[in-house]
């Protein structure tokens, strides 16, 4: 039940990245990205436990993943006028 429900919530997240009104070209492709990271974890406990494939990609496509949903944000929010930093 744990993975299904993490499952469940991931899904969420990137359903609504890809129906957000922030570019998909990055905060969607972010998003996507991030599930795929996650994908690649949950593939090396079984289908992919022998293969190098996985170590190598989790943690790129994560920061990577992650890197351009704060900047597809951050920009958007800049653009619009709405993005306010803390000082």
């Amino acid at each position: 039940m744990d993975v299904a429900g993490y499952a469940l919530l991931l899904g969420g997240m990137a359903t609504a990245a890809f129906a957000s009104d922030f570019p998909r070209s990055r905060v969607a492709l972010g998003a996507a990205m991030f599930v795929v990271s996650d994908l690649l974890i949950f593939a090396r406990m079984v289908p992919l436990a022998r293969s190098a494939v996985p170590g190598l990609l989790i943690w790129p496509l994560y920061y990577f993943g992650q890197f351009m949903i704060c900047t597809g944000v951050i920009a958007t929010l800049r653009t619009r006028g709405e993005f306010r930093p803390v000082r």
